[in-house]
């Protein structure tokens, strides 16, 4: 099994992250690093640190998380990926434990599990995110130790499209998957994880471990604050429900996802066209829906 990890401008994280895969307790792995063409000393600190026990490439210019995550995927080798990012941590029997999971599990493509959340500065905000958000999958109505993919879809589609499963340190997903449904798509900002959890679930059951085996590092400087900052998703649910869209079986079993988007779309289109008219500083980048607008249209001519 392969655990992937895409770094970026990560050199006071990435050592413990990368030896958190290390010390893992499954015999079988290896570690893959994919850099998006850090700026500071990134390659250095793998290069000094972990030497050949890691494969470490590096982007010439910087691609953004989504394509960095798959190039790392795509130069590892085995039937299991195991997604990390740069400054989580696994706990050293976290592999082992999923990788059980999926074998006990053959309808599974993927199994999550809970995860630890440590904040970057210890604020009142941050201690607010952290006990709304360090707890997801009571989202659900129930979670069982494997749980129809369909179940579990609709009912994220009904909750408004919240990550109820978490980032992908707490996400290991068969390799078969990807090669069947894609990776992550880099038309999304905030939610390009949760989108391929979905797809995942349109074509596969989810397991799950009611156990916390990975840290997830919460800091409003990443990148993930920074999208959030500047409502760079605010098209990423439309993109969602037009992928979910393309599922007969999908438009059959969540009935609600077809007004949903219809609300969504008219929705993005008054707050394109109030923009054009009267434009406001805290407006969204509406700059992003001609990307949305030129998919439909090339959707809808068939090409």
């Amino acid at each position: 099994m392969s655990i992937c990890i895409p770094t970026f401008n990560s050199e006071a994280f990435v050592a413990a992250s990368v030896e958190s895969a290390l010390e893992q307790d499954y015999p079988n792995l290896e570690v893959v690093v994919t850099d998006d063409s850090s700026q500071d000393a990134t390659v250095e600190v793998l290069q000094d640190r972990f030497g050949d026990s890691i494969r470490l490439q590096r982007n010439e210019v910087r691609k953004g998380p989504p394509r960095t995550t798959m190039a790392a995927v795509a130069s590892s080798r085995g039937s299991l990926i195991k997604f990390l990012h740069h400054d989580d941590r696994l706990a050293p029997d976290c592999v082992s434990k999923m990788v059980a999971a999926l074998r006990r599990h053959d309808s599974a493509g993927m199994v999550f599990s809970r995860r630890r959340v440590e904040a970057e500065f210890d604020t009142p905000a941050a201690r607010a995110w952290i006990q709304k958000y360090e707890v997801l999958h009571h989202g659900f109505s129930s979670v069982e130790a494997l749980n129809q993919g369909m179940k579990l879809l609709r009912e994220i589609v009904v909750g408004g499209v919240e990550n109820w499963i978490g980032e992908p340190s707490c996400v290991m997903v068969r390799r078969a998957c990807l090669e069947r449904l894609g990776g992550s798509n880099p038309r999304l900002y905030v939610l390009p994880d949760l989108e391929l959890w979905m797809r995942i679930m349109t074509s596969y059951d989810v397991a799950f471990i009611d156990e916390v085996l990975c840290t997830y590092r919460h800091s409003p400087q990443s990148r993930s604050g920074f999208v959030v900052r500047g409502q760079m998703g605010w098209l990423d649910r439309l993109w969602i429900y037009d992928m979910l869209m393309d599922h007969e079986e999908v438009r059959r079993a969540v009935p609600e996802l077809a007004p949903r988007r219809r609300f969504e779309r008219r929705i993005a289109y008054r707050t394109v066209v109030r923009h054009a008219l009267r434009p406001q500083p805290d407006d969204p980048p509406v700059g992003l829906w001609r990307a949305y607008a030129g998919h439909r249209i090339r959707r809808l001519i068939g090409r």
